[in-house]
């Protein structure tokens, strides 16, 4: 059989399926057409091209009763039944994509089904209400494709998804992207959530950096929409990936998220770099509870300095982490850290405190207060039974640097 016959259908089946409505009559049940496309799906490999034409043209007819069949021999061996299965599919699928939104938007009572992927989980995440209907609208419509593989995933949907960020990044169709901003990055969020798909760190420093852009600003205060577009972007930030945390705990404080407890606890377990370290432990102190104070023990024992200043009249004031570490759990456990010698603490609205006003100027200063601090806590039992922890690995042990010297 010759490959690849001559095949007259393309935009022409679009413009087929949209006059003749897509759908086949209600009073026909959808098991005769189906039987009827298993049939036809043979005759697409015949050796008259009269009958190939003839079943492709039924087949579009049929219309979504087509698509399983089709599905079942968009690998067959025969290379003409092959293309024209797929060239099919791709056309069938897209005008089912486009008629399930079309009733989805028109019945609110009706659940998307099969047809609009993602329905389930998207209501797990933000709920049913009017306003999560049209965005999941406009969702799919800024990202057709990438949800029409988002139920089989895959290597086809972990390489669309790459591709999209690849343009976000570009920044090419920068007014399609103004126009549609709202569904495409919900889009993205939401699909860069699924656990089934493995981010890059560049593709997630792609999506959080247009993320700070007035339009996420703008839609996140709107009464209706600001609600839904914080909760798909803490589902986001909640997906662990320790390359990006430092971003995702920006955003988080940024758009309250509590969800960036997630990468926040998990920089401080990995007591990493002093500088982002220090931003982690006050979004713990922030998002956090006394069942997290445990993690933040561990870095008691972390004297790295990350602030040192110096003036005539008050001596050197440095701060370390293990400071800001027993300020926010002083925090959570509501105490006051004044009382534990913090004389230039300041509230900060994002990190609860300003990093630079946790230390102290003398290591003694220090010492009293970390002494304080196992005093306190021998007196209350209840925090020494919480989970500590143990397969985390402590924080390296420091030797304490007098700054009065």
């Amino acid at each position: 059989m010759s490959p690849l016959r001559t095949i007259g259908f393309g935009l022409s089946a679009v413009m087929i399926l949209a006059n003749a409505g897509f759908g086949n009559p209600v009073s026909e049940p959808l098991s005769r057409y189906s039987k009827q496309a298993a049939l036809l799906v043979g005759e697409l490999g015949h050796s008259s091209y009269r009958v190939r034409e003839q079943a492709t043209e039924q087949l579009k007819s049929l219309g979504a009763a087509a698509i399983p069949a089709l599905r079942d021999v968009r690998d067959d061996p025969d290379l003409e039944i092959r293309y024209r299965a797929r060239r099919l599919l791709e056309v069938l699928v897209i005008l089912e994509q486009e008629r399930a939104l079309s009733q989805f938007e028109a019945n609110v009572e009706t659940a998307p089904g099969d047809a609009l992927p993602g329905w389930k989980r998207y209501t797990d995440i933000v709920g049913s209400s009017a306003t999560a209907r049209k965005l999941f609208v406009k969702m799919h419509h800024a990202e057709p494709k990438l949800f029409r593989l988002l139920s089989s995933g895959g290597p086809a949907f972990s390489s669309e998804f790459k591709q999209r960020c690849k343009l976000l990044h570009a920044g090419r169709s920068r007014r399609a992207l103004k126009k549609e901003w709202l569904g495409r990055m919900c889009a993205m969020l939401f699909i860069g959530s699924d656990h089934r798909l493995e981010e890059s760190a560049s593709e997630q420093t792609t999506i959080a950096s247009r993320m700070h852009i007035s339009h996420f600003r703008r839609y996140s205060r709107d009464r209706n929409a600001g609600s839904l577009l914080r909760k798909l972007l803490g589902t986001w930030i909640a997906k662990s990936n320790s390359e990006c945390s430092p971003q995702k705990i920006q955003l988080a404080v940024k758009f309250d998220c509590p969800e960036g407890l997630v990468p926040a606890l998990e920089l401080c377990r990995r007591d990493t770099e002093t500088k982002q370290l220090r931003y982690a432990v006050l979004t713990v102190a922030r998002f956090g509870t006394e069942e997290d104070v445990p993690v933040l023990e561990k870095l008691f024992e972390n004297a790295n300095l990350f602030r040192v200043s110096r003036s005539k009249r008050d001596g050197t004031y440095a701060c370390q982490v293990r400071d800001v570490a027993l300020v926010a759990a002083l925090h959570l456990t509501g105490q006051d850290p004044k009382e534990y010698g913090f004389r230039r603490l300041t509230r900060n609205p994002q990190y609860v405190f300003v990093p630079d006003s946790t230390g102290f100027y003398h290591a003694r200063e220090r010492q009293a207060a970390l002494q304080k601090w196992a005093e306190w806590k021998a007196s209350h039992p209840q925090l020494t039974e919480l989970p500590r922890g143990d397969d985390v690995a402590p924080g390296e042990a420091a030797t304490d640097v007098d700054s009065s010297e």
